[in-house]
């Protein structure tokens, strides 16, 4: 992740910055325990957000 989208997640809203994990993650830029730390959640939490995501896409 470079400067730019690391300054763009720090001013983002939290829908914004989670669908910009999301994104990261689902991009394989970041691991699964590091999206889920940087939503301050726990890598199961993240899991059912994930799935929950998938269904509304």
């Amino acid at each position: 992740m470079d400067e730019k989208e690391k300054a763009v997640i720090k001013n983002a809203t939290p829908e914004i910055e989670m669908n910009m994990i999301i994104k990261l993650y689902n991009k394989k830029q970041i691991s699964l325990e590091n999206a889920a730390s940087n939503l301050n959640m726990t890598v199961p939490e993240f899991e059912e957000l994930l799935k929950q995501h998938r269904k509304s896409a």
